[in-house]
Parts: C-alpha cells; structure tokens; sequence
C-alpha cells in the first residue's frame, strides 16, 4: 500500500530529516514498507552544473556536501490522511529502531 499520490493541482512539500550514514538503509526499510522517499539534492547547491562559476571556500563546504549525503526527503503534501501519516510514522520509527 502506498500513499496517496497528491492532486496534480495540489501543492506538493517536502520534508527532509538527516539519517547521518543510514540514508541508503533507511531508504529500503521504509520502501519495503511501501513508503517512497526521495534525495532531491544528491549533490550540494555548490556542485551544481548551474553553479560551477562561482567560487567556493578553499577546501570546498563540507558540512554542505555532507548533508546532502545524510537529508532524505519523506512524503509530505496536504492530503495524506491521519492513518497514512500514522502508517509513515510507524515505518520511520522502525527503521530508526
């Protein structure tokens, strides 16, 4: 089962948490669960194609690179009803565990 998908004339958000080092992980346990997640931003704003003329502190941004190895986005739009959302919760709390 997985949620529902939002209306195409709704506005869609995302919600990001850090699962520092377990994003992969946590990723398939809540997959096999039937929760989707996303990683919007596998790569840093910095590292970016549309970015690449700007300069960037010497030794690069590190905490900026890696958040966006731990930041994994959950579904999160105005019409996930309470069970669905009890159903997230519940997957996320067991794959945390």
């Amino acid at each position: 089962m997985s949620p529902p998908a939002a209306p195409r004339s709704g506005r869609n958000t995302r919600f990001g948490c850090r699962v520092a080092s377990i994003a992969t992980v946590f990723a398939a346990a809540l997959k096999a669960q039937g929760i989707p997640t996303a990683i919007y931003y596998p790569k840093s704003m910095h590292q970016q194609t549309a970015y690449r003329d700007y300069p960037v502190a010497e030794g690069g941004l590190p905490v900026s690179e890696k958040l966006s190895d731990d930041v994994i986005s959950l579904p999160m739009h105005a019409y996930l009803d309470e069970a669905t959302q009890a159903r997230i919760i519940k997957a996320v709390r067991g794959a945390l565990a």
